[in-house]
């Protein structure tokens, strides 16, 4: 399960920051049950600018805010 959320961190910083404005950081990664985790993509200011799920059985990120 922490590969998981490790992966999903590394993944997003990859995926999303070469997407998201300058300045972006990834402000946490979470289960939201066994088989998903959502990532939060921060702006300079902390505020939540998107957020992002991935799915541990068919390993995709999706863009859900």
């Amino acid at each position: 399960m922490e590969r998981f959320l490790k992966r999903t961190a590394r993944i997003a910083e990859g995926q999303i920051i070469g997407n998201a404005p300058d300045g972006a950081r990834i402000g946490g990664v979470r289960f939201t049950d066994d088989w998903t985790a959502e990532a939060d993509v921060l702006s300079t200011d902390g505020v939540l600018i998107q957020r992002y799920t991935a799915d541990r059985h068919t390993g995709t990120l999706r863009r859900v805010m």
